[in-house]
Formats: structure tokens, sequence, C-alpha cells
């Protein structure tokens, strides 16, 4: 699955909303955004006590999908607080927290989804842009592409906050990274930019990078159903991000990616 890493396969996984030149912005910009929004892992609850031992098979299955998308080493918290969440934090090491409802020891393939799901979007850039609130991620992505694009303007965001984000953000990018940079944010500016559509497609790709990962819609269907507390799959159903799941795993181009990993 070493292959779930290559630049194609990003142009299937991902939504049209999430554009080539916001993925190659925010990876580029991926351990400055974390600092300048903050890693704190005592937001899910968790502390050393809360951290599985390196032998849990939980574990070894969160190394086992971090070695795929080269990402070094990963440690799991178990959060009491948060029942239901599963994220990655570019903490060092990796830490991949999961509520405990869905630590599972005997379910390895829904582990593979949840970490799959959560280190895709890490080795990305984009797992701190993934749990920020989509009016948040807005005001960031507007800040950063207002200096390049004076006109850039975000639906929803007025100008005086995206100022405010600018004045803040001005030791996020330093001066030797606005060439690099450039091309991506202009192409940025090109579109439109959504950002209600843009944070559910963030998340839509994630839970295809999961399913990518474990193999079975399934074992996707039914982790995505405890994480968002639906009772059955007909109420789940209701849930635009979980239908467009089941959309994508009888798609071509689910069909074509896992082609393209079987090679």
């Amino acid at each position: 699955l070493g292959g779930l890493t290559a630049p194609e396969v990003d142009e299937l996984l991902y939504p049209r909303a999430v554009s080539a030149s916001l993925r190659e912005l925010l990876q580029l910009l991926g351990e400055r955004v974390a600092r300048y929004v903050g890693i704190d892992l005592r937001r899910y609850g968790v502390g050393r006590g809360d951290r599985l031992a390196s032998d849990h098979p939980i574990v070894h299955v969160a190394q086992e999908v971090a070695d795929i998308f080269k990402l070094g080493e990963v440690e799991v918290y178990v959060s009491r607080t948060q029942p239901t969440v599963a994220v990655a934090e570019p903490s060092s090491p990796i830490a991949l927290i999961l509520g405990e409802s869905l630590v599972k020891a005997d379910r390895p393939q829904q582990a593979r989804f949840l970490a799959g799901r959560a280190l895709q979007l890490l080795s990305s850039g984009l797992a701190v842009p993934s749990r920020m609130e989509p009016r948040d991620f807005g005001l960031l992505v507007a800040g950063l592409i207002r200096p390049f694009q004076p006109y850039f303007t975000v639906p929803g965001r007025e100008s005086p906050a995206i100022q405010e984000e600018i004045d803040h953000q001005k030791r996020l990018v330093p001066g030797n990274m606005h060439q690099s940079l450039a091309p991506f944010a202009v192409g940025v500016a090109g579109a439109s930019f959504d950002f209600k559509k843009v944070s559910a497609a963030i998340t839509e790709a994630g839970h295809r990078a999961g399913l990518l990962v474990c193999g079975s819609a399934t074992t996707a269907v039914q982790a995505l159903l405890v994480m968002g507390g639906y009772p059955d799959i007909q109420s789940a159903l209701r849930d635009p991000a979980i239908l467009h799941l089941v959309r994508f795993a009888v798609s071509e181009e689910y069909a074509v990616i896992r082609a393209a990993l079987e090679s």
C-alpha cells in the first residue's frame, strides 16, 4: 500500500474542492501551521497514563499504517473523555488518539481504518486543518493567501477578521518561503473557496484513505457509525460524509486506486 503516498493517488483520493494547490500549500506549511494552531494532547483528556503499551495489538496496527505513509514512530492514546474521537497529532513521536469506544483489540481492520483515516491526513499536512472548525479553517487560509493575492476573499469572513488573522500570522510564513509558496497561493486564489465544502471534503478524503487501508467498506461504515453515534445504517446514511464514502466504495475511482495499489 506504499502507493497511497503517490501524487496521482492523491488526485483521486481528494474531492475536487480540495485543490492540488491547497494541498501543496498546507503540506509545505504543515509543521508551522501545527505550531501556530497548537498541539496539546490534553484537549482530548489524555496524558502518559493513557498511552497504550508498545506491544498492544492496536499499536502494532497503527505502526504498520504509519509505515505505509513513511511517518516514523507513532504512539496511541485512549481518550475516555472523548470516547469516539479518532485523530492524529503531529507531535514527536506522532500521537494517534482513539476514543475508548473505538479501541477494540479484536477488531484490527477497524483499527486500520481509523489509523489510515487519521495518518493519511497527517502525512498530507491536513491533520490540524481537519480538526479545526470550518470558519476558523477558512480564516486561516484567508490569512495565508491574502498577502499573495490582496483581493482574495472567503465568503462569510469579513475583511477586518482576515486582517487580524494576517497580523497574527506574521511569524507563520518566513520571508524565505514566499517564493516557493507563491504559485500555490495564486492557485488557491484562482478558484472559489467555500471553507465549509473544503473542510467537509478533507474529512471525506480521510474516510477514503481509511477505506483503502482497511479494504472493507463494511468495517469503515461500522466504525463511522460508532463515531457518529448512529443507531443503524439507515440513520448513518443521512450523514453526507458516510453516504459519500459508500458511493466511493462502489465507484470507478476506488476501483482504479485499488488496481494501482495491487499492481
